[in-house]
């Protein structure tokens, strides 16, 4: 059976693919995993509005959402939380929802890019983006707000948590980097790893802040990212599992590709700063004009965040140097560079 335009398939005995059709070209669905047997569990829901598919594909697969024993949610993002409060209406009975408390209060709030709308602001601003493109990305921000239902989360899990998932026992693997509270499963006796968006087949994207209760403190996700990548590289997994895309077999390979292609855009950066001081607004003109052109809201988003993370390791590593004396962070080429 098809979910959108993808198979759903059986990837491994008793445990099920279910890819959920997005909004765009790239990617254009969700993998949720479900996991049958004696202690049934999902991993992730896909979208609110693509609800009806992962009804379908429960029925297809002889599964009533009351079936279920746990719901794992891996992050605050819309495309992975977003049918998590429907299936808890619809199934007729309490569920557990396992979540990272990092993830908790974007759940609770509904935030579809996993940020508040102050901070998405500031971070606009600080990027020196103008007015008539701040308009995009906020709009589009609250258009995937709708695609998730806010959800309260039972159960938070920490590093080194084991459960049952289907008929497996599984680890719960904290991998901060695309963004905060994202956790992965693996499943050490069949050496699969569940990566969600922490693993995928092209480079993820990073979210810029960390949400506090006091305030905005500021992420190194790029460094967050690479230290989990670490962490995922010594489990040795033979099989990895995307939250997005086919299954990935040589981690090795996906590891140097990300290394290089993250090392070439250092560089286009350095390049963009040549001539003198920029912001992260006028970087992203330079290394991604065709974004702007567009001007649809989540790519601009998207491209701002990647700079400005990638900024981050070059101010660290004493390659640019970051004026933030006004509003608009600046940003040149180290003077000892």
């Amino acid at each position: 059976m098809k979910s959108g335009n993808h198979e759903i398939s059986e990837i491994h005995p008793g445990i099920f693919r279910i890819p959920l059709p997005l909004p765009g070209d790239k990617p254009d669905h969700v993998n949720a995993y479900l996991f049958k047997g004696k202690h049934p569990l999902l991993f992730d829901t896909g979208m609110n509005r693509t609800f009806p598919d992962l009804c379908a594909a429960f029925k297809h697969l002889n599964m009533e959402f009351s079936d279920l024993g746990q719901i794992i949610l891996s992050h605050g993002h819309f495309d992975h939380y977003g049918a998590a409060a429907s299936i808890l209406k619809h199934a007729g009975k309490p569920i557990p929802v396992l979540a990272h408390p990092d993830a908790v209060l974007m759940l609770a709030k509904g935030n579809g890019l996993g940020l508040t709308q102050n901070e998405l602001l500031q971070f606009l601003k600080q990027t020196g983006l103008p007015l008539w493109l701040r308009i995009p990305v906020v709009l589009i921000a609250h258009v995937f707000n709708t695609f998730a239902g806010k959800i309260k989360t039972d159960v938070f899990m920490a590093k080194g948590d084991t459960l049952l998932a289907g008929d497996y026992p599984c680890q719960l693997i904290e991998t901060p980097g695309h963004c905060k509270g994202l956790v992965c499963l693996y499943l050490p006796g069949q050496h699969l790893f569940f990566s969600s968006d922490h693993i995928l087949p092209y480079l993820p994207h990073s979210d810029p802040f960390l949400f506090h209760f006091n305030g905005i403190k500021e992420r190194f996700n790029q460094i967050e990212f690479f230290e989990s990548l670490g962490r995922v590289a010594d489990l040795k997994p033979c099989r990895i599992f995307p939250g997005h895309g086919d299954e990935i077999q040589d981690m090795d390979n996906v590891i140097r590709r990300y290394r290089t292609e993250y090392k070439k855009k250092d560089e286009k950066i350095i390049r963009a700063l040549v001539h003198g001081p920029c912001s992260v607004y006028e970087i992203v003109k330079k290394i991604f004009p065709k974004v702007l052109n567009v001007r649809m809201g989540f790519p601009i988003y998207i491209a701002l965040s990647e700079v400005y993370t990638h900024l981050q390791v070059l101010v660290r590593d004493s390659r640019v140097s970051r004026d933030d004396r006004n509003r608009v962070i600046r940003y040149l080429i180290h003077p000892d560079h």
